[in-house]
């Protein structure tokens, strides 16, 4: 949670987007609605590294069913620690965003 807070802290405290989006300028993007969010990268390389490790190498996510369990297992862990936080907004709060101090 800290790194998907720290990446909107970023762009929306750093770097201004919202103040220099052009896509805020056309109204397609509109700050009362900008939130974190978070994307799985790197799925099919922890699977490779998981497996490898595990004394199958020849294993790989997309290909093998027991891969495939452990990605779908990695990212069910990743979507009920996700539920367990609340979204940030575009409002940040005094002292941190959301409840990730800076």
């Amino acid at each position: 949670m800290e790194v998907i807070n720290s990446r909107a802290r970023y762009l929306v405290e750093d770097l201004g987007f919202l103040e220099s989006s052009f896509l805020v300028r056309e109204g397609l993007l509109h700050g009362d609605r900008f939130t974190s969010y978070a994307g799985v990268v790197g799925l099919a390389e922890a699977v490779r590294l998981l497996t490898e490790r595990s004394g199958r190498p020849e294993a790989r996510y997309g290909l093998d069913v027991e891969a495939n369990a452990l990605g779908q297992r990695i990212t069910r862990r990743l979507a009920e620690e996700l539920k367990r936080h609340p979204p940030c907004t575009a409002t940040p709060r005094r002292g941190g965003w959301c409840s990730t101090p800076r």
